[in-house]
């Protein structure tokens, strides 16, 4: 009997992205080891492979074609974008064997601490967040929304990568900002660059994550080729899933949280090929059910992925015994591990006037939920709860840890193995915690 293939359809959402030609040019210098001056006029040629660069013509114009550098720059046009790939046309390019259009999984970035900013990335706490969670206020089943992260480098540039979290503490602030001020708590998550840090902070929270690019293709990008950013080489690259290990996160072991496999469709690189979509379908008739992530950018037109849509038609019609459907992460993990959805996680929070208690009615994914408050100076902290026993926690207010007069709100949350969220929240009013926080057992 066979099984099925789950699109993930993945958005890096980053909000607008702006490169100027004479950041086009350091770019190109940079990779290629090259001195051209900039100009339109240049930048033309090297698009049309016009220019004698010792046989880089191909890679160069791969990296800056006008199909690939075609980013939006503010955040009218980005909006405008998203708008556009909500309307049914669009969305029904690729109808399931449910009837179910697209589904777009929007794995959402908030720039924070970053001092260097040349391609006017926005910046701020909750900043991009806020801009999805009001525009789909009323699309939130077809739009779910998870974690992704850039974290500052050394050099403070939003445009440079980082391979290390540990340095400094914005994934934090992140999620907390997130859950303090909306209420939310991702189940999946996933993130361009991976390390050991990153692997490690992943598995204390998150069931799901869909940052696997084993078998990418670099195309000829030498700052690509390298693997010095992105290194998946040795992960499976047949479209399984497996928990990571402990110490190389390529390799399956024994963590809890399980890693899908994610390729791009519009990049310059690393793009989902039809002999790609063959071997899930493939895999998938022979009786699994098979997770296929794709993935892109917010601030990319979505016009472009229309090929994409329609390759993937185009093979779906060869295997007719496989069923295909539009999947939201969870949903896809879920279906391709076996899972039942079951029941949210029910939290109940009580105060006793100095500790803070935390209790949960079934297993949650992680050893602890996550546990912040806001502060009146507007800091948003995360903290270690205490364990007193199985699915039983407590935080003490002292000048040990805050004390409560300087909080604003507090926050927990939590997810399952099924990737059902659990959230509370709760203001503080006067030094005193409500005696009933808003819970609530999905978000």
């Amino acid at each position: 009997m066979s099984g099925s293939v789950h699109f993930v359809l993945s958005m890096d959402t980053e909000g607008p992205l702006y490169e100027s030609t004479e950041a086009c040019f350091e770019r190109i210098n940079f990779i290629f080891g090259l001195n051209l001056s900039p100009s339109e006029a240049t930048l033309r040629k090297l698009q049309n492979r016009e220019i004698d660069l010792g046989g880089q013509e191909d890679a160069i114009q791969r990296m800056i074609a006008p199909n690939v550098r075609d980013w939006l720059g503010n955040w009218r046009d980005v909006l405008d974008n998203v708008r556009f790939c909500m309307t049914p046309d669009y969305r029904r390019q690729l109808v399931d064997d449910r009837g179910r259009g697209l589904v777009f999984n929007w794995f959402i970035c908030d720039w924070i601490g970053f001092e260097n900013n040349p391609r006017q990335k926005p910046m701020g706490v909750n900043n991009v967040f806020s801009e999805y969670w009001s525009l789909f206020a009323d699309h939130r089943a077809d739009n779910p929304m998870y974690f992704h992260h850039h974290s500052k480098p050394f050099s403070g540039a939003s445009h440079h990568p980082c391979r290390n979290w540990s340095n400094e503490n914005s994934h934090i602030t992140k999620i907390s900002a997130n859950l303090l001020e909306f209420g939310h708590f991702p189940a999946c998550v996933r993130s361009a660059i991976m390390a050991p840090d990153i692997n490690l902070f992943f598995e204390q929270y998150f069931p799901f994550d869909l940052s696997n690019g084993a078998g990418w293709s670099s195309d000829g990008q030498p700052d690509i080729a390298s693997n010095r950013w992105v290194d998946w080489n040795g992960a499976p690259d047949d479209w399984s899933l497996y928990r990571p290990d402990i110490r190389d996160y390529r390799k399956p072991g024994a963590l809890s949280r399980t890693i899908g496999r994610c390729l791009h469709i519009g990049g310059r690189s690393g793009n989902i090929t039809r002999s790609e979509l063959v071997r899930a379908f493939g895999k998938a008739e022979k009786g699994e059910n098979v997770v296929v992530g794709c993935q892109a950018h917010d601030h990319s037109p979505m016009a472009k992925f229309s090929e994409y849509f329609d390759l993937m038609n185009m093979v779906r019609r060869e295997f007719p015994t496989v069923k295909y459907y539009n999947s939201s992460a969870v949903e896809a993990f879920r279906s391709a591990l076996g899972l039942e959805a079951g029941t949210p996680p029910n939290l109940s929070v009580w105060f006793d006037g100095t500790s803070l208690f935390v209790e949960c009615d079934k297993d949650i994914f992680g050893s602890q939920p996550w546990f912040c408050f806001k502060t009146k100076d507007q800091r948003y902290l995360w903290d270690n709860l205490d364990w007193l026993q199985p699915r039983l926690w407590r935080y003490i207010f002292d000048k040990f840890t805050m004390p409560l007069e300087s909080i604003e709100r507090l926050a927990v949350g939590t997810a399952d193995k099924a990737g059902n969220i659990g959230v509370c929240r709760s203001d503080v009013l006067g030094g005193r915690i409500s005696a009933s926080f808003n819970c609530a057992r999905c978000t």
